[in-house]
């Protein structure tokens, strides 16, 4: 592991720990003194999306995901993230069953959870979102408001 990484496997609480992540896999470490850069994880299967909230983050070490199992993989292999933002309509894994197995794996990431939709509206999707008590931010959302929302993560 590197060094960064290894902090974060400190700070990180023992039920999150998990196997070894492969070397391409681990964010680089900061500069020598420098404090590490907060770990955003976008998750969403329409990769145009997840970009465009990548360059949003562009001074972040930023992670996309194109699918929810991907995203578990990571963090349940120990990779800690300061806010995950995840859409809720995907194939495989949805967003909810996403945010369920990471309550479920790896709790302390759980209050990091942020659903991203399209169709916060519709009482199919409305009705469980409601039930986690998570933030659900509506598509598409303003870059200068995501990035605010994002702030109070990064304390």
């Amino acid at each position: 592991m590197t060094k960064r990484s290894t902090e974060r496997a400190e700070s990180t609480p023992p039920n999150a720990a998990g196997t070894s992540v492969p070397h391409d896999t681990m964010p680089c470490p900061p500069p020598a003194g420098a404090a590490p850069s907060p770990r955003v994880l976008i998750v969403d299967d329409v990769e145009r999306l997840a970009q465009s909230l990548r360059r949003v983050f562009s001074e972040y070490d930023v992670v996309v995901c194109t699918g929810g199992q991907q995203a578990l993989d990571r963090i349940v292999s120990g990779e800690w993230f300061d806010v995950i933002f995840s859409d809720v309509d995907m194939p495989g894994m949805t967003g909810c069953e996403l945010y369920e197995a990471i309550l479920c794996q790896v709790p302390e990431q759980a209050e990091r959870f942020v659903f991203v939709t399209g169709d916060s509206s519709g009482v199919r999707i409305k009705v469980p979102l409601a039930s986690y008590g998570r933030p659900i931010l509506e598509k598409p959302v303003d870059p200068h408001e995501i990035r605010a929302f994002a702030m109070r993560f990064f304390a």
